[in-house]
C-alpha cells in the first residue's frame, strides 16, 4: 500500500503491463486522469495508443532482451497529442511474472520549445544569408563564430575560411591602431 501511494503521488504516467499478453496490471492516478478512466485489465495498446494490435514501436522485445537495463526513448502519443521521455524496464511482479514497468515524463513543452528554436534559427539563417552586408558573430576573444556568405563579396574569403579565426586578422594593420 505504501509503494502504491508513492506511485499515485507522481504526476507523471506510471504503469505496469504483461509483455506477453499486453494486459495492463497497474496504473497510477496520473494515467487515470489522462485517460479519464482506469484501464487496468485492458490491453495497453488499445487504452494508451488507440490501436487494434500491438504497437509497432513496442519496446517489450528490447526490455526482455536486456532485463537488467532500463530502456529510455521518446514517443509522441497522437491519441493524447503529447510527447514523452519514457523509461521502460522489466520488474518482477508479486505473482512471479516479469512485467513491463513504464515511467513516462511529459516533455511536450520542451519539444515545442525545440521546434520554435529551430524555426528561429532557420529564420536567422534565411535573413543573414540573403543580405549583401557582412554579418559576423564573434566571441569575447574576437574569435569568429559565424559569418554570412557576404564575406566572399566583401572580404574575398569563404565563410568556412574565417570560422574559428580571430576577427582582427581581417582588419588592415593601419586600421588596428585606433
Amino acid at each position: 500500500e505504501q509503494i502504491l501511494s508513492i506511485f499515485d503521488s507522481i504526476d507523471e504516467p506510471v504503469y505496469v503491463s504483461d509483455p506477453d499478453t499486453y494486459e495492463v496490471l497497474f496504473v497510477n492516478r496520473a494515467v487515470k486522469d489522462y485517460l479519464g478512466k482506469d484501464p487496468t485489465g485492458d490491453l495497453c495498446y488499445v487504452e494508451f495508443q488507440g490501436l487494434e494490435e500491438p504497437c509497432g514501436f513496442c519496446t517489450n522485445v528490447k526490455i526482455t532482451a536486456a532485463p537488467e537495463r532500463a530502456y529510455r526513448w521518446e514517443h509522441h502519443n497522437p491519441m493524447l497529442d503529447r510527447d514523452y521521455l519514457i523509461v521502460d524496464r522489466l520488474i518482477h511482479w508479486p505473482d512471479g511474472r516479469d512485467v513491463r514497468f513504464e515511467f513516462a515524463m511529459d516533455i511536450t513543452g520542451l519539444k515545442d520549445l525545440e521546434r520554435r528554436l529551430k524555426e528561429s534559427e532557420e529564420y536567422f539563417r534565411a535573413v543573414t544569408e540573403n543580405v549583401m552586408d557582412l554579418i559576423m558573430i564573434v566571441d569575447g576573444e574576437g574569435i569568429i563564430k559565424y559569418v554570412n556568405r557576404a564575406s566572399l563579396h566583401v572580404l574575398g574569403y569563404e565563410p568556412g575560411e574565417m570560422l574559428g579565426t580571430n576577427s582582427l586578422d581581417f582588419v588592415h594593420p593601419d586600421d588596428l591602431a585606433w
